[in-house]
C-alpha cells in the first residue's frame, strides 16, 4: 500500500529516505488513517480521544483498556515479508520533529511474527494515549494527542548499539558525540557499560568499542547529516560486520532531552 506522506511520522519518512543508501532493517508503516480505522472498529472515535485528552486520566485509561481488551483481527499482508523476530515502533505525527523529539516518550515492543503480534500491537497502540505522552504534550503546549502511526520492523540482535549526535558541545568543546554499548541498548538504559566517545577533527579516541566500528559510524553519520543538511541524532546498531541505521532525526533545541535517552527501536521496555 502506498502511504500519503502526511499519514506517517518523521521516523518512518526518514527511514524511507535512508533505506536506499544505508542498511535499514526491513519495515512497513501503518498510517494514521489506518490506525483511526482500527480504533473506530472497536468504538473509539477521534472525538472520544480529544475528550480524553481534556477530561482526566480516567478517560485516558478507558481508551487504553478498550484497546487492550478488544480483538482487533489484524491482517497486515506485509507481515509475510518480515522475519520471525520483530519490533513495533511508534512514528507519531510530530514525533522526531525539529522542535520536539518526543525522545523516550512512546513505547516500542519486541514481538514475534505469530499470534503474539496482536497483543504486542495493542500494547504499543494503547501506550500512545499514556499519561507520559499526555504530560509531554502539556509540557510543549500541545492540546491534543498527536496522530499516531506505527512501524513494524525486523529486529536486529546487535553486537554493539549506539546513538550519535553529529554536532554537540561536550566539556565546552564542539564535535561529534557517540554513546555506545556492547549488546542491545537496554544495557545503556540500565547504565551498563556505556562509552561516551567525543570526536573532534575526525580523531577517534581509544576506548572499549572497536575503532573500526566507531570510524564507520562517524563516517556514515556525517553523510546522513549532510543528506538532511542539519545536525542529526542517529541511532544505530552493529552486528556481523554490518552497520544498521535504526533512525535519524534532527537534533532539537532541547538536545539534552535526547542525550542519554535511547529510543526503544532496539530495546524491549516491558
Amino acid at each position: 500500500m502506498k502511504l500519503a506522506v502526511n499519514e506517517m511520522g518523521n521516523k518512518a519518512k526518514n527511514l524511507l529516505l535512508l533505506k536506499n543508501s544505508y542498511n535499514v532493517p526491513s519495515f512497513f508503516s501503518i498510517s494514521s488513517k489506518e490506525i483511526y480505522e482500527i480504533l473506530e472498529k472497536i468504538g473509539i472515535s477521534k472525538n472520544e480521544i480529544n475528550k480524553a485528552f481534556d477530561n482526566g486520566s480516567k478517560n485516558r485509561q478507558l481508551i487504553r483498556d478498550k484497546i487492550n481488551k478488544s480483538r482487533l483481527n489484524l491482517n497486515f499482508l506485509n507481515l509475510k515479508e518480515l522475519d520471525k523476530k520483530l519490533i513495533i515502533r511508534s512514528s507519531a505525527l510530530g514525533e522526531d520533529g525539529k522542535k520536539h523529539s518526543f525522545a523516550g516518550i512512546y513505547e516500542s515492543k519486541i514481538t514475534e511474527n505469530n499470534k503474539q503480534f496482536e497483543e504486542d500491537f495493542k500494547y504499543v497502540l494503547s501506550s500512545a494515549f499514556s499519561e507520559r505522552v499526555w504530560n509531554y504534550c502539556k509540557l510543549i503546549d500541545m492540546n491534543t494527542f498527536p496522530e499516531i502511526s506505527l512501524i513494524v520492523q525486523n529486529y536486529i540482535d546487535p553486537e554493539y548499539s549506539g546513538i550519535t549526535f553529529t554536532q554537540t558541545e561536550y566539556d565546552n568543546k564542539k564535535g561529534m558525540l557517540i554513546n555506545a554499548v556492547r549488546g542491545c541498548g537496554e544495557n545503556a538504559v540500565q547504565g551498563k557499560g556505556v562509552s561516551e566517545i567525543f570526536i573532534q577533527d575526525n580523531k577517534v579516541p581509544k576506548n572499549n568499542i572497536p575503532n573500526k566500528i566507531l570510524k564507520e559510524v562517524a563516517q556514515s553519520c556525517r553523510k546522513i547529516e549532510s543528506y538532511f543538511n542539519e545536525p542529526q541524532d542517529v541511532e544505530w546498531c552493529y552486528t556481523d560486520d554490518k552497520l544498521w541505521i535504526l533512525q535519524s532525526r534532527a537534533i532539537t533545541k532541547n538536545v539534552h532531552e535526547q542525550i542519554n535517552v535511547w529510543d526503544n527501536s532496539n530495546i524491549a521496555e516491558s
